[in-house]
């Protein structure tokens, strides 16, 4: 028969850091107050990490698609990217690229990075293998936002006002799309469409023909400066630092469908590859929004320490990382959990690790007729199977939210398999930051 796991099993699980959601991604947030890079948990919503040494004004962010590099721009004048290590939240190396580098891109493979730089208006072509520049593109002046498609084919990136395209396997300028583009830039999975930010209005680019094919107004005197697009293509998000708001627009009809109210001066934002939350960097109020992307409604805010100081910017995608959950702050001691045996009434050592399953195997001698009866099937106790779903699980005809499904799981495998240590470590982080740095002088429009 079916046997659930004891409220025992449960408290040795409760008694460790929840690394339950192991699939839960960080967002690596770029402060250009703080001169720090900030990880966040976005399971738990909370700064588990903070990594320095990504130089003056961390600006651009980008995270490779295996989540093992994070690619962080240095915007001042002898600019650079920092690359960061995601096992260890350090940064492993340090290339010089051109003048005020600001966004920033890595290709599908993680084989390039492309770097736009502000100042001088080009593209530094990174190969990820050797972290050095292998080619510099020229561009307009102001370039900023970096897209990929998702063929790794094209590059796109916006250049006061217009919108560059760049064939990757030459390196070479193919076309140049007028009036599309001044700050973010984000293309949906299909590649059919980019969608650009330009001062007060929101465009979206056909990519066959390199034309703009839809242009959005926001009411008001609108500032529209970064862009995500969710992982089904189906919505856009456009951070206003006029309104402090993020503006939510449905691709099939290119109309906007919520205005978000989020914290002072909102830069970056992306989405988490479920598409259920956004997040946005508040530059002026020092935290970070969570958007519940089915409500369109603040969920959490996500404070940083020094409000004087910390500017979270964060611009591009900054979502991704390790898969596992990183170690703890601080480590929480479950030796007599994991040492004690459970009692007696809890699940047996069964011959595999599967989860048990209703079986032929007669009940307890005290639970069925005498052996000369024969048991019919309303005398054998049946019990319903575990069921999970997107947003929650039933146990035994119980509702529970989804961490706690989660968490029983993990109690059924963590008793099965007998584990001798169930200690986790999450990341260290350092919430150290320099004293008042000089905040970045931003030209109009960014």
């Amino acid at each position: 028969m079916i046997r659930y796991p004891s409220a025992f099993g449960l408290a040795i699980l409760l008694g460790v850091v929840a690394t339950a959601a192991q699939a839960a991604p960080f967002a690596y947030i770029a402060d250009d107050g703080a001169s720090n890079v900030s990880v966040i948990d976005t399971e738990t919503n909370t700064i588990v990490a903070t990594i320095t040494g990504v130089g003056v004004v961390p600006e651009g962010v980008a995270v490779n698609a295996a989540g093992t590099r994070v690619y962080v721009t240095n915007s001042v004048t002898s600019g650079t990217v920092a690359v960061i290590d995601t096992a260890t939240n350090a940064v492993i190396a340090t290339i010089p690229v051109g003048a005020e580098p600001f966004g920033v891109a890595v290709n599908p493979t993680g084989t390039r990075v492309y770097v736009a730089n502000f100042a001088d208006g080009t593209l530094s072509v990174i190969d990820a293998a050797t972290n050095a520049v292998t080619a510099t593109i020229t561009l307009g002046s102001g370039a900023a936002g970096v897209a990929i498609n998702s063929a790794g084919t094209r590059v796109y990136v916006s250049n006061n006002g217009t919108v560059s395209v760049i064939d990757t396997a030459t390196n070479g300028v193919v076309a140049t799309i007028d009036s599309a583009g001044f700050l973010g830039l984000a293309i949906n999975p299909a590649d059919t469409f980019l969608y650009s930010s330009l001062n007060t209005t929101a465009k979206v680019i056909d990519t066959a023909t390199n034309t703009v094919a839809a242009t959005i107004s926001p009411s008001g005197s609108a500032s529209l400066q970064g862009v995500a697009v969710n992982p089904a293509g189906t919505r856009a998000y456009y951070t206003d630092t006029n309104n402090a708001t993020t503006f939510v627009i449905d691709t099939a009809s290119n109309t906007i469908i919520a205005t978000v109210p989020v914290g002072d001066t909102p830069e970056g934002v992306d989405v988490t590859p479920d598409g259920r939350r956004a997040y946005v960097a508040n530059s002026f109020s020092a935290s970070v929004s969570v958007i519940d992307t089915a409500t369109n409604t603040v969920v959490a805010t996500i404070p940083f320490p020094d409000p004087e100081t910390n500017a979270p910017f964060a611009f591009g995608k900054f979502i991704g990382g390790p898969s596992a959950s990183p170690p703890p702050l601080t480590e929480t001691p479950t030796a007599s959990a994991t040492s004690t045996p459970p009692p007696t009434n809890t699940l047996p050592p069964p011959t595999s690790t599967a989860l048990p399953v209703v079986t032929s195997t007669p009940p307890p001698t005290n639970t069925v007729p005498p052996a000369t009866a024969e048991p019919t099937a309303t005398q054998v106790p049946t019990a319903q199977p575990v069921q999970l779903c997107d947003d929650g699980c039933q146990i035994d005809g119980r509702t529970s939210s989804r961490g706690a499904c989660w968490l029983l799981l993990a109690a059924i495998v963590l008793l099965v398999s007998r584990r001798s240590d169930a200690k986790h470590q999450r990341r260290q982080g350092s919430q150290l930051a320099p004293e008042n740095p000089a905040r970045r002088s931003v030209p109009d429009g960014i």
